[in-house]
């Protein structure tokens, strides 16, 4: 398990992937997004994938157990989704979006600071 807060989604990923010696592949379409937060970080061109991501946990476990958590999660009302796989390091950090692979973007400092 990983806390994303500081640096956003993307920086735990990133962080995630190191530590395991992995890639990844993250399917866009499928990470929670509140409408709030899309509006926001349009309004000040911000990226929300390194956005400070409070309340946020990444959780990689055996594919096999993912639909067990998930609905151990949802039984205490906590929104649970799989956002993605761990892949061989060689295929690096890509994110999938609207049908096609591309690069995954990482951030150095949290997107926050273009507001602050």
């Amino acid at each position: 398990m990983h806390d994303p807060t500081e640096g956003g989604l993307a920086t735990g990923i990133l962080e995630l992937a190191k530590v395991s010696g992995t890639g990844a592949i993250v399917h866009a379409e499928k990470i929670p997004c509140y409408e709030e937060t899309k509006q926001i970080c349009k309004l000040f061109n911000i990226n929300p994938f390194g956005l400070i991501s409070s309340g946020a946990l990444l959780i990689a476990l055996d594919p096999k157990d993912t639909k067990k958590v998930i609905t151990i999660m949802a039984k205490q009302d906590i929104v649970c989704t799989q956002i993605g796989n761990l892949t061989k390091k060689s295929e690096r950090l890509r994110l999938l979006k609207r049908g096609k692979l591309v690069k995954m973007s990482t951030f150095t400092v949290d997107e926050i600071t273009k507001v602050l």
